[in-house]
């Protein structure tokens, strides 16, 4: 709570301010950053402070009348945040608080908050940017002390990726405020109340599978999008909506779906017979990537398969032997492990994509992901399955170690089996 009375003032004028103090002490601010005192006439109650030009040295002026003892005037620098954690997992405090993927309710979060000039405005601290607001405790942080402990409850969220602000102020009159980035993920899997699509989170980022051309896996909140494409007995076949999202698994530890898709052609006609697809994500709290199974089933007659999947885009492409040119053809990358796609603009992320199958690029100068062989003899009622993982990655270095990780779990060939 703040004890002195604080007033911006524009020049020139007089205060006359009934404050009921017994011996008031005025000090001013003006537009040159200086501070002065001043004298203040008190009668009948009323205390009285007059500006000139002169006296303030600027336009306007700020007055802090019955100055508490301590209250630091010549204080220019924010709060700090001197420790942070989120149930048991202690936070790093620079560049940012990224509290990680939790359910919907995440422990409270536990703040040691300091300030080297004044104390920390208690009724300051707020987390902006959620969709309900937060409690914060603020136990005993106060004037005088320059340190407290916070503890700030998190609204229960719905799953998704959630980047909002932290906001702390000293008590200083110009109220230097912190204000630091806050990132949170509640790992979870939203299926759309239509049927239409689902959405699935973790620590990382979201992916979604909705309705849309050739119902596209969006990688990343409005981010860069790939599909699936199928050919059995010379038709080719694309997705062409969603038809139904079972949902597989929803532990703590894993969330796991399964999207059947009604089939269309280039055109997105619908057609009666030619196969059809499914795809399995799935997500898990120790990954940052998404974890995908398709299937594309042959229902016409033993014969051939072709299915792969692209077209993303990037700013050129990186393997494990370095940053590699687009070549404007269809050109075997070859079964490299993975790729790094650089963002393609200003706000878009790079894509990581991970897969034992073969990368190849197309002439649009686009990534595409197809089996080995290519066309695979399927019965009827058989299946041809890709599994890959796709991510939001910022080098091709976090590619390559999400890519070494994946084998050290043994993850391909662990992946949701029909």
């Amino acid at each position: 709570m703040r004890t002195a009375l604080l007033l911006a003032c524009a020049l020139p004028m007089f205060v006359a301010v009934g404050v009921g103090a017994q011996e008031p002490v005025a000090h001013v601010r003006g537009g040159d950053g200086k501070w002065l005192e001043v004298p203040v006439e008190s009668a009948d109650g009323r205390t009285t402070v007059r500006l000139t030009p002169q006296l303030a040295g600027g336009a306007t002026a700020t007055i802090v009348l019955d100055k508490p003892e301590w209250m630091r005037l010549e204080d220019s620098l924010p709060p700090m945040i001197m420790s942070a954690a989120i149930g048991e997992r202690v936070l790093p405090v620079e560049g940012g608080l990224d509290l990680g993927a939790w359910g919907a309710t995440p422990p409270p979060i536990r703040l040691t908050v300091a300030d080297d000039g004044n104390p920390v405005d208690p009724a300051s601290i707020e987390v902006r940017g959620l969709p309900a607001a937060a409690r914060v405790d603020v136990g005993a942080l106060g004037p005088p002390q320059k340190t407290g402990e916070v503890t700030i409850t998190l609204p229960e969220l719905a799953a998704g990726v959630y980047d909002a602000t932290l906001c702390l102020a000293d008590l200083s009159p110009q109220a230097n405020t912190l204000r630091v980035p806050l990132r949170l993920a509640i790992m979870g899997l939203r299926v759309a109340a239509d049927g239409s699509g689902v959405t699935l989170v973790n620590g990382h980022s979201e992916y979604t599978m909705a309705n849309g051309a050739h119902v596209p896996l969006t990688i990343g909140p409005g981010g860069p999008t790939a599909y699936v494409t199928g050919q059995v007995g010379g038709t080719f076949f694309f997705p062409r909506e969603v038809g139904r999202v079972e949902v597989l698994q929803d532990t703590a530890e894993v969330k796991s779906c399964r999207v059947t898709t009604k089939i269309g052609d280039a055109d997105g006609k619908p057609l009666e017979m030619a196969g059809r697809f499914e795809v399995d994500l799935t997500v898990r709290s120790d990954l940052p990537c998404l974890l995908a199974r398709s299937r594309c089933f042959n229902e016409v007659a033993d014969g051939e398969v072709y299915t792969f999947w692209g077209w993303l885009a990037g700013g050129g492409f990186e393997t494990v032997e370095g940053p590699q040119e687009w070549l404007g053809a269809y050109q075997n990358v070859g079964k490299v492990g993975w790729v790094y796609l650089p963002p393609t603009g200003a706000g878009r992320p790079g894509i990581g994509w991970i897969s034992p199958l073969m990368f190849q690029q197309s002439r649009f100068n686009t990534m595409l992901l197809l089996t080995d062989p290519t066309r695979i003899a399927t019965k009827k009622g058989e299946a041809v399955s890709m599994d890959f993982a796709i991510m939001p990655a910022e080098s091709a270095e976090q590619v390559a170690q999400v890519a070494a990780q994946l084998d050290e779990m043994g993850v391909w060939g662990k992946t949701q089996e029909p």
